[in-house]
């Protein structure tokens, strides 16, 4: 169901979906397909992208529905990445942080979908906060849209 942006390529997800690809796909070969000067004008997502591990330690499934949605947490060493993708509806989960170490506060950078995602793909917002393994985090994703973050 793709539909025209204007001057934008056609495309499904958002650019936030696109980030969280790379944590919910297990890939040893990652790519950027684009334009280099494209990831220089978003450096804070080409920072996130090249950071992600090819290969994990652990792997936890925090939401799953065939078709509609999922939400994984995947380790490497001591930092942890989540993502999250949704179909053509929006969705709308809270994850427990649970399993991070007890007794410990990290810090979780996320990229969401912004708020006009759904209108314009490429809207997105970069957050950090603090967080422990007693935090509950609120996912709101777009249609087509997705949730990435990384907590160390």
């Amino acid at each position: 169901d793709n539909r025209s942006t204007g001057a934008n390529p056609m495309g499904t997800g958002t650019r936030a979906y696109q980030m969280a690809l790379y944590v919910v796909f297990e890939s040893p070969l990652q790519m950027l397909a684009d334009n280099p000067v494209l990831y220089r004008r978003e450096h804070p997502c080409t920072e996130f992208l090249a950071a992600v591990p090819t290969t994990w330690d652990s792997l936890r499934v925090l939401r799953a529905a065939c078709g509609r949605e999922v939400v994984v947490a995947r380790r490497k060493g001591d930092k942890w990445y989540v993502g999250g993708i949704t179909n053509d509806r929006p969705y709308t989960t809270e994850i427990a942080l649970d399993f991070l170490p007890a007794g410990r506060t990290f810090t979780m950078t996320s990229f969401e979908d912004g708020v006009n995602a759904d209108l314009q793909a490429t809207d997105y917002r970069k957050r950090v906060r603090e967080v422990d393994a007693s935090t509950v985090v609120k996912v709101e994703m777009v249609r087509n849209g997705g949730w990435a973050a990384v907590i160390e």
